[in-house]
């Protein structure tokens, strides 16, 4: 869909260290350009990228989509919505196989603790004749 970002990510790749293109960079997704606006809207995975992203490499990203494209750019960071659903449906994915787990563990744990209980009993030395 956006092909230049393409082009805008391999020039910013060439800019800096290899940490900091794979920690900043690679996650975002360019969501939509809009040609009439100049508008570029990039979407991170989380806030903490974003924010990130916006302080310390936002100038660097808008002269290079405007060095692809030719024209002023206005680059627009926004968390992916996307990402966010597909975060919060693997956590749901995730939590009801543990739920149903630790319930099914609780109830083989109280099981064996009755069964202690009962055998303990039953085999309680007897006392000892005087």
């Amino acid at each position: 869909m956006l092909h230049f970002w393409h082009d805008c990510s391999r020039l910013l790749e060439n800019e800096m260290t290899p940490q900091q293109f794979s920690a900043w960079i690679k996650p975002l997704k360019a969501i939509e350009y809009d040609a009439a606006s100049g508008k570029l809207r990039l979407g991170a995975p989380n806030r903490l990228k974003l924010d990130a992203v916006r302080a310390q490499f936002a100038k660097r990203i808008q002269d290079a989509a405007a060095n692809v494209l030719q024209r002023p750019v206005d680059v627009v960071f926004e968390v992916d919505a996307v990402e966010i659903a597909a975060a919060q449906a693997a956590g749901a994915a995730t939590a009801a196989p543990s739920a149903s787990g630790s319930s099914s563990s609780s109830a083989l744990m109280s099981g064996l603790d009755e069964a202690s209980a009962g055998s303990s009993e039953n085999t309680a030395p007897a006392p000892a004749a005087v």
